[in-house]
C-alpha cells in the first residue's frame, strides 16, 4: 500500500486521485498482494485467489500442516464503503437536524400564535383597558374638580356681590338719611299750618258738585266729586327750582291725594307726588294736554293705609334729581328735566268715589 504524498492518508491500490484532500497521484498504486507463510519442513502450501474469495489449502507430510493467506482487492473496497457509509450517516443526521429544527420552529410559532401572541395581546388590551380607565378616572377628577372650582368661584363671587350690594344698599341708605336730614335742617322759607292764608295765595274756591279748595279747622281742604278727575289747588306766590317740601296729608275719605310742585304753563304742566288709601304712591309727570305719564309707581310698606290715617309727604328736588320719602323715609327717586322751576299746590283725585283730602304742616327750604 501507499500513503498519499500531500495528507499522508493511506490509499488503496489502483487509485489515481486522493479521495480526501483531492489531489492527483502522479502514478497509480500498485497492487499489493500480502503472503503470510506458515512452514514446517519438508512441506509447503499453495493457494490462489479467485472470484474475490480465498481459498486455503492444507496437507500432511510427515506430521506438518501448510496454509496460505492471500489479501486482494476486497479488503480495500470494503474501506471505501465503509467512508461512503460515514458520509451518508452525516448527511442523514444533518437532515434530521434539519428536519427537528422545522419541527421545533413549527411548534414554537404555533405556541406563539395561539399561546404567546394571544396572551400579549390580552395582556396589551388589559393595559389600554387600564390606561383608558385611568385617564377617564384622571378626566372626570379634573372635571369635578374644575365644578367644584367653578360653583366655589360663582359661590365666593355671589357673595362677594351680595357683600357688596349689601354694603352698598348701606352707603345709599345712609347717603339718602343724610340728604333728608342736611335738606330739612335750617330756617325753612315757607312754613304754614294751612289753617288760613298766609302769603302764598292759594286757590280758594267752590265748584258746582260742591267740592273745591277751602281752609277748614284741620287744614287746607281739596275735595272733588267728579269720577276720574282731580281738584288742583296752587299756591300762585310761590316759584321753587331746587327745594325741599314737607307736607302732611290725611285722605278724609275717598281714593287719592297729592302735593304739586313746579307748575308752569298757567298750572297745566307739572309734577305730583301722589298717595292712595291703599299704601300705593307714584311720581307723576302732567303734560299741557292733560296726559299723565307715571314716572314712579310703586306700593310702599311705610305708608299708613285707609282712611282718616295721616302721612307724611318730603320731595326733595335739586336739578334733574327728584328723591321722594314717606313718614321720612326714603321711598324711591327719579330724574327728569321736563321741568325746571314752578309753583306749589296740593291736590284730591277721585278714581271712583268722592274724595276729600286735608293738608297742613306746611314747610318748605330753598336748596
Amino acid at each position: 500500500m501507499q500513503n498519499c504524498p500531500d495528507c499522508g492518508n493511506m490509499l488503496s491500490p489502483g487509485m489515481t486521485r486522493c479521495p480526501y484532500c483531492r489531489c492527483n497521484l502522479p502514478t497509480a498504486v500498485a497492487e499489493d498482494t500480502y503472503h503470510t507463510y506458515y512452514a514446517g519442513s519438508r512441506g509447503a502450501t499453495s493457494g490462489y485467489t479467485a472470484h474475490g474469495e480465498t481459498y486455503n489449502t492444507s496437507a500432511s507430510s510427515r506430521g506438518h500442516s501448510y496454509m496460505v493467506s492471500v489479501a486482494t482487492a476486497p479488503t480495500i473496497q470494503t474501506h471505501e464503503v465503509q467512508q461512503h457509509k460515514i458520509v451518508i450517516g452525516i448527511m442523514l443526521g444533518a437532515i434530521m437536524l434539519l428536519s427537528l429544527l422545522l419541527i421545533v420552529s413549527g411548534v414554537s410559532l404555533l405556541y406563539y400564535t395561539k399561546v404567546t401572541h394571544p396572551v400579549q395581546l390580552h395582556t396589551q388590551a388589559t393595559a389600554t383597558a387600564y390606561a383608558n380607565h385611568i385617564i377617564n378616572i384622571h378626566n372626570k377628577a379634573t372635571a369635578q374638580a374644575q365644578t367644584t372650582r367653578t360653583a366655589i368661584r360663582q359661590k365666593k363671587a355671589t357673595s362677594i356681590a351680595s357683600t357688596q350690594a349689601t354694603a352698598q344698599a348701606q352707603a345709599t341708605a345712609t347717603i339718602l338719611k343724610n340728604l333728608y336730614a342736611k335738606s330739612t335742617s335750617g330756617r325753612p322759607a315757607i312754613a304754614a299750618p294751612l289753617l288760613f292764608e298766609t302769603g302764598q295765595k292759594w286757590d280758594v274756591y267752590p265748584t258746582r258738585d260742591g267740592g273745591g279748595c277751602a281752609f277748614t279747622p284741620d287744614g287746607l281742604h281739596s275735595s272733588v266729586f267728579k269720577t276720574d278727575s282731580y281738584a288742583p289747588c296752587f299756591a300762585h306766590a310761590t316759584r321753587f327750582h331746587n327745594f325741599a317740601l314737607e307736607i302732611r296729608m290725611a285722605i278724609k275719605e275717598g281714593d287719592e291725594g297729592g302735593v304739586i310742585f313746579r307748575s308752569t304753563n298757567h298750572d297745566k304742566s307739572f309734577y305730583s307726588f301722589r298717595l292712595n288709601r291703599s299704601g300705593v304712591y307714584g311720581l307723576i309727570l302732567t303734560r299741557s294736554d292733560g296726559y299723565a305719564i307715571p314716572l314712579i309707581y310703586d306700593k310702599s310698606p311705610f305708608i299708613k293705609t285707609g282712611t282718616g290715617q295721616t302721612n307724611t309727604l318730603t320731595i326733595i328736588a335739586q336739578g334733574n334729581n327728584i328723591y321722594l320719602y314717606i313718614n321720612k323715609r326714603y321711598v324711591g327717586s327719579a330724574s327728569d328735566s321736563s321741568y325746571k322751576v314752578g309753583t306749589i299746590g296740593i291736590m284730591a283725585v277721585n278714581r271712583a268715589h268722592d274724595t276729600v283730602v286735608s293738608f297742613n304742616n306746611l314747610h318748605i327750604w330753598r336748596l
